[in-house]
């Protein structure tokens, strides 16, 4: 789906223009959001309405149930979209314009539908999610110098340490799951074959819990 503009402009001797750019609509990992109808229809009423520059033309082509009913559609399919309320763009202002147009001239009573529940993206826990994902990298990469054949065992007791098996389980699991959206596979992590695997991680899964309530 292409950029989409908020163009609201009010004729008349109250000329305003309100244009603003939303956020590529590249939906966060997690979002059942496919496609973006209410944005379509807001953006396709924006664009007919700008050609439209007579104030009871305006007013005829803006001031309507149908156009409201694609601004609030709109800013709730972000909102499914991005799971978070900041969007990138001031809704509560093209609420305002669209008032100080219509507000005096509109014969029916606005209605408005609530907004979608969602399960917020966990910003927080993913930026520390990837200091784990860094740091299992740095503690895999002092395992590097022990040969697979001749240093088995020393391999062995690096690559299955207990604070390594928790970082890589944190970054490629939880991760994975959490903030990517994508489906993990428990033997795919790294450790998964050492014999404290099971031990170590149920530790590890006890702290994300933790931090994650």
């Amino acid at each position: 789906m292409k950029t989409l503009y908020i163009v609201l402009v009010l004729a008349g001797p109250f000329l305003e223009a309100f244009a603003e750019t939303l956020p590529s609509l590249s939906c966060a990992a997690g979002s059942e959001v496919t496609a973006h109808p209410a944005c379509d229809s807001f953006l396709s009423s924006n664009d007919d309405c700008a050609t439209v520059l007579d104030r009871p033309g305006k007013e005829d082509c803006l001031c309507n149930q149908e156009y409201l009913d694609s601004l609030f559609g709109c800013e709730n399919e972000l909102r499914l979209c991005y799971r978070r309320e900041d969007l990138g763009v001031n809704f509560d202002r093209a609420r305002q314009l669209w008032n100080s147009l219509c507000g005096s001239v509109i014969t029916f009573e606005p209605t408005t539908a609530a907004p979608s529940s969602y399960e917020p993206y966990p910003d927080e826990f993913c930026a520390e999610l990837k200091n784990n994902c860094a740091e299992a990298r740095k503690l895999l990469g002092e395992c590097t110098d022990y040969d697979s054949v001749k240093d088995a065992s020393k391999l062995s007791s690096c690559t299955c340490r207990p604070t390594l098996l928790r970082e890589a389980y944190s970054c490629v699991y939880i991760g994975n799951t959490t903030c990517l959206g994508e489906e993990a596979t428990l033997s795919n992590v790294l450790g998964y074959q050492c014999d404290n695997f099971e031990s170590v991680i149920g530790t590890g899964l006890v702290s994300l819990l933790r931090f994650l309530m």
